[in-house]
């Protein structure tokens, strides 16, 4: 028995001397804030809201350009559904249709859940419980002429938080053309000044 296993040391040391160090790599840090698409790409930013006392959610979509301009907005009130990643997906789907009823065709979506990114760009089905409405999102995104799906830190997604927050005071939704919520325009202003010029 000591004999195999002093082989083994010896031929693990052997394998161990073969092996080429790997360099050194410094983790490269998820940008915290708000990043414009490419070129004549439009980024849709989307989350979601929760209001138990209500019983109630809000969706927040903003459709914006290479230079930060907002192309339209919304803000729109729903029944609570079971969990928050419901609600992400939901608000996923509703950016996706959003921008097909805005007829804009390459599309970067994002959005600050990482788990409905996660299902989103998935090789396989969504076998969770929000598979569903997770399908019907990238159902509608065949739609799209070009169209990817991003996640970012809740601090990148401010304008879309705002806007779902914005949801709580709306009895129908609301679509603002070429605009935005006057409450919520000096958060885009913040992320526009980040942007290099």
């Amino acid at each position: 028995m000591e004999k195999i296993y002093n082989d083994a040391v010896k031929r693990l040391q052997e394998f161990h001397s073969v092996q080429v160090e790997p360099l050194n790599q410094a983790a490269i840090p998820h940008p915290t804030h708000w990043l414009p698409p490419p070129q004549s790409v439009y980024k849709l930013n989307f989350d979601g809201a929760t209001f138990p006392d209500m019983a109630s959610v809000g969706l927040g979509v903003v459709a914006r350009d290479s230079d930060g301009m907002v192309i339209a907005s919304l803000s729109k009130r729903i029944t609570l559904p079971p969990t928050v990643e419901d609600l992400e997906a939901l608000a996923c789907r509703r950016a996706v249709s959003f921008a097909i009823e805005i007829g804009l065709w390459d599309v970067v979506f994002e959005g600050d859940s990482e788990v409905v990114i996660k299902h989103l760009t998935a090789e396989q089905p969504c076998l969770a419980a929000f598979g569903h409405i997770i399908d019907e999102a990238g159902s509608l995104s065949t739609r799209l002429r070009k169209v990817s799906f991003s996640h970012t830190k809740r601090k990148g997604n401010t304008v879309a938080d705002k806007l779902a927050k914005l949801a709580r005071n709306l009895y129908e939704p609301k679509v603002w053309l070429e605009d935005i919520h006057s409450n919520v325009m000096s958060f885009v202003i913040l992320d526009r000044g980040i942007l290099p010029h």
